[in-house]
This record gives structure tokens, sequence and C-alpha cells, in this order.
């Protein structure tokens, strides 16, 4: 409701020919009308530290061609994990890691590699073991210094609520493994199976 008032606001507050209109890609670099007069701007103090990530799917034609300048880091999508917690479907990572990582940092932005597991079954077997989670650890820890990335990404979607504290178990463990790991989690938990201040700390 607060983004609502403040669009409108903006939007009411600003002649109709100066309105921002859909534009094609190739118009995009064009400069465009400011929504409303930087006089109604006040800057916030202090320093400030802004993330732009952004996920680069396996099947697009031209990943080295992405904006790496527009984002922070990246997360090359996707690895997955066997129910032996063995890192799965590398091929893709393999074929582009050297000019993928070599191309963003570059652009002074960070790659991580993304490990997705979607099915109850293999987060199940992976996350309550002990022994599969550390052999899904190195693995991806092979996987990321391998070609010089910076970290991981974990996407385990559908998470079960018993599975709540052995997902912040593995993300403590790839912490110790890599210098940077990020967490994919749902718009809306609607099993309270994510434990975000956890995650977060982790």
């Amino acid at each position: 409701m607060l983004w609502f008032s403040v669009i409108s606001s903006v939007l009411a507050s600003t002649p109709s020919t100066e309105l921002i209109k859909p534009i094609h890609l190739e118009h995009a670099l064009e400069p465009l009308p400011a929504l409303a007069p930087t006089s109604h701007l006040v800057p916030s103090e202090g320093s400030h530290t802004v993330t732009v990530y952004g996920y680069v799917p396996n099947w697009i034609d031209r990943p080295l061609e992405i904006d790496f300048d527009s984002m922070t880091h990246v997360a090359w999508f996707d690895v997955g994990l066997d129910t032996n917690g063995n890192v799965t479907d590398t091929a893709s990572w393999e074929r582009i890691a050297t000019e993928f990582v070599a191309q963003a940092h570059a652009h002074g932005t960070k790659v991580h590699l993304c490990v997705t597991v979607f099915d109850d079954p293999t987060q199940l077997a992976v996350l309550s073991n002990a022994e599969k989670r550390a052999n899904a650890v190195d693995g991806l820890a092979f996987w990321v210094d391998t070609y010089g990335a910076d970290g991981v990404n974990i996407d385990f979607e559908g998470l079960e609520v018993g599975l709540k504290d052995e997902l912040v178990l593995f993300t403590q463990e790839i912490s110790a493994a890599v210098d940077e790991v990020f967490v994919a989690t749902p718009l809306k938990d609607w099993n309270g199976a994510y434990d975000y201040d956890e995650l977060a700390a982790a």
C-alpha cells in the first residue's frame, strides 16, 4: 500500500508529458525524464551498500554478454545433488566457468555457483545425514575453487519444516568451506521451514 501511495503521489505531481513510457531495448541507454524534480529527493545519511544479485540460467544463448556492470553478484544456475550428496549436472558450469568468472571479475562482479534441490527425497537424504552433507560441501567447494568463483547459492525449494535446522547446518558448513554463501528463500514461507535469522547469521 505504501508503494502504491508513493508512486501515486509521484505521478500526480508529474505533468503527463513527462511520464515514462515503455521503451524498446535498443533505446534503453537513452536518458529518461525524471519522475519527480530532484528538489523532492532528500539524501539519507551514512554509508550505503547495495547488493544487486542476478541469476544466469545455463540455457541462455550468450551468457558472456550479460550486463555484468549492473550486478554485484551473479549466480550460475545451476548444479544439483544426488541422494549421496554428489554434485551433479556440472557440464554447463565446466564449459563456461573459466570465461564466465574472468568476465565477471573484470567488471568487479562476484560469481556464485547455484546448487538446486527441489525434490523432497534428495533434500531429506542429504540434509539429514552428516556424511552426505560433508560430501556435498566438499564437492561444491571443489567446483567453486577450481574456477576461482566466490561462493555458493543454496536454492532448496519446498523445504519440509522437519529439515529447518539441517538447512542451517548445511549453510554453516558451506560457509566454512567457501568465501560467500547466499540462500534463496521463498517469497512466503508457508511451512515455517526457513530459519531466516540463523540462515542470515550463517
